[in-house]
C-alpha cells in the first residue's frame, strides 16, 4: 500500500488510507499458491472487491473501499483513461493468477512437461477446464471432490497431445491412498509448514486420445 503525495491528496480527497496497484492482488495469490498456503482461499474470495464484473482491474485501487483512482469518468474515455482506468497487464496478471490458483498449470516446452497443482476452493465441489495447451494439441482438466477430503482428477487428451505430467495435489485432510486409472499409486504425501497435506506424484505419462483418471482418498 502506498500513501498519496500531498498534491494528489488535494485532488483525491476520499483517499484516506492509500492506494494499491491492481496487479498486486494477482502476485499475492500466486505466491500463496506456490506455498500451498491456506490463506490463498481468503485472498481469492477478496477478488470480489477488486475485480470488475467485466474482469478488469485498475492500475490504482483505493484501499479505503477498493474503488478506482479516477479523475473523471466520461463517455469518450480519453480523460478517464489518463488515470489508467483499465490496464491490459493488470488484467493479464489477474487472469494468470486465476489459472494458477485453480489448476497450477505450468507448461515447460523445453522439458516436454506439463505441471498441474489443481486446487478447489472450499465453496466449490468441482471445476472443469477446456483446451489447455501442450505442443500442437489440447487437453481438458476436470477436478472434483472425492468423499469429504479427497480429489478426483480427470485429464482428457486429443489426438495430438501426449506429455509427461508433474502432478501435485493439495487435499483437505490426511492422505490415505491413490490410484491412477484404477491401479495403486504411491505419491509422496507430506504436510507442509502451513498444515496443508500435499500429494506429489512421480511424473505420469499422459497418452494421446485417452482419459487419465487420478483418484486420491483423504480423510
Amino acid at each position: 500500500m502506498s500513501r498519496l503525495p500531498a498534491a494528489y491528496r488535494l485532488l483525491f480527497t476520499r483517499v484516506k488510507l492509500g492506494i494499491q496497484t491492481g496487479m498486486s492482488h494477482g502476485y499475492w495469490l500466486v505466491n500463496l499458491d506456490k506455498m500451498f498456503h491456506p490463506v490463498a482461499d481468503e485472498a481469492f474470495r477478496r477478488w470480489r472487491d477488486i475485480v470488475t464484473p467485466a474482469g478488469f482491474t485498475e492500475e490504482a485501487l483505493i484501499v479505503d473501499d477498493y474503488s478506482h483512482l479516477q479523475v473523471i469518468r466520461e463517455p469518450i474515455g480519453f480523460v478517464s483513461d489518463v488515470s489508467a482506468r483499465y490496464r491490459s497487464w493488470e488484467s493479464g496478471i489477474i487472469g494468470n493468477a486465476l489459472l494458477t490458483h485453480l489448476t497450477g498449470y505450468d507448461l515447460d516446452v523445453l522439458a516436454a512437461k506439463v505441471r498441474l497443482a489443481p486446487h478447489l476452493p472450499p465453496e466449490w465441489d468441482h471445476d472443469t477446464w477446456h483446451g489447455l495447451s501442450y505442443g500442437g494439441g489440447r487437453f481438458d482438466l476436470s477436478v472434483s471432490r472425492r468423499g469429504t477430503a479427497g480429489r478426483e482428477i480427470v485429464i482428457t487428451t486429443d489426438a495430438a497431445t501426449s506429455f509427461q505430467l508433474g502432478l501435485t495435489v493439495p487435499v483437505d485432510g490426511t492422505f490415505q491412498a491413490a490410484t491412477v486409472n484404477g491401479a495403486p499409486a504411491a505419491p509422496t504425501a507430506t504436510a507442509n509448514r502451513y498444515g496443508t497435506t500435499v500429494a506429489t506424484f512421480d511424473p505420469l505419462t499422459i497418452p494421446a486420445s485417452q482419459t487419465t483418471t487420478v483418484d486420491i482418498d483423504a480423510g
